[in-house]
Formats: structure tokens, sequence, C-alpha cells
């Protein structure tokens, strides 16, 4: 049905977006958190790109209170905001145009509307932050160290070197563990797919 409405709009989008590994990934992001957790609070989603783990979420058993999708793309808002758009009118659901090395997780950001006004969106500080796109972040440790103590983490990278993109990929759960160090791990393992392994870690900073 969402991506129904994104050829209805004519978007033009990267279809990257629902391959198989983009999928599997996220499925097996929400199956670790439905048994981990029975609330997230508020989510951060850092460089959410299209904001598809948004709704699969909101659409889990685990309570999502609400979710800030942050990616520097303008682009991506408008995908973002119709694929998300059943929560759009609880105002559960926000997209940000800007850079995750610049926000801070101790105030309430400063938010674009879709139609790319400014507007003041009043949302909470975030009880859990997500970032599936850790190989895509340059300087990942200035960013991480930005995160506060206490707040619940859910990371993703992979070892898919040969996208160019790809800046700070991992080889390894633990080289993972050691770029993103955690005083309680809740989950930490691999996934492997067509190409490539996923890895993820799970837990509070």
């Amino acid at each position: 049905t969402r991506l129904k409405a994104l050829m209805q709009k004519e978007y033009t989008f990267d279809t990257d977006f629902f391959s198989r590994g983009q999928i599997r990934s996220k499925m097996w992001l929400v199956e670790q958190i439905n048994k981990n957790f029975k609330s997230l609070g508020t989510v951060y989603l850092c460089a959410g790109w299209y904001g598809t783990i948004a709704s699969m979420l909101f659409e889990s058993p685990t309570s999502v209170r609400d979710i800030v999708s942050i990616d520097q793309d303008p682009t991506c808002q408008k995908i973002a905001t119709t694929i998300n758009s059943d929560f759009n009118l609880d105002n559960k659901f926000h997209h940000i145009i800007g850079d995750i090395h610049n926000t801070n997780f101790d105030k309430v950001p400063h938010v674009l509307n879709y139609n790319l006004e400014d507007e003041v969106v009043k949302v909470k500080r975030p009880d859990t932050i997500i970032n599936t796109s850790c190989e895509h972040i340059e300087n990942f440790a200035e960013w991480y160290n930005k995160i506060p103590a206490g707040r619940t983490v859910i990371l993703q990278s992979n070892d898919y070197v040969d996208i160019q993109e790809h800046i700070n990929c991992v080889q390894s759960n633990e080289e993972f563990a050691d770029m993103a160090p955690m005083d309680n791990v809740v989950f930490e393992g691999s996934l492997r797919l067509d190409g490539y392994t996923r890895f993820m870690r799970i837990g509070v900073k």
C-alpha cells in the first residue's frame, strides 16, 4: 500500500530501500527489539533515509511513543512522510532535514515541516537512538560520543566495502564493539546476506 502511494505520487526514489537485504536487515532489527523491549519511548532514527523502519516499529508489539527521523538529504522527506502517512496524522512521526552530527540529544530539535517551511515541533528527548547506516557515517566516534550515557542505542553496520559511500564498514562483531562500546549489551550478532554481512549491536550506552 505504501509503495503504491509512492508510485501514485511519481516520486523518484532509490529502489534499494525495498531490496531483500534491506528488508531482511530491518525485520531482524524489529524481531530483536520485540524480544528484548516492551517500550522504546521516543525514538530518534539517525540517517533515517526513507524512514521505512519507523512504520515497522509503529506496527510492532513494542510500544513506541513517537519517532523523529533525521537525514541530510532533502529528497528523503516527502518519501518518508508518505511512507509513514498513517502516523503523521497522529503526530507520531516527524522528519528532520539535518546533519546527525549537529543533533543535540538533550534538546527539542528544530523540525522542518512537510512543505519544507520552518516549523518548531515539540518532541521529547530521545529514549532510544537508532542508526542502521553506521557504514555511511564519517567521523563516527565524534557522533557516537554525543549520545548521552544511559540511552538505549541500536546500531547496524556491514562489511560491504565495494560501495563507495560505505566509508565506515566493520569486518566483525568485535570490531563493531570496539567502535561502539556499550555499558550493557542486550544483543549483538551478524546476519549473512547476499554478498555481505550485516552486524548489529543493541544495548545501553
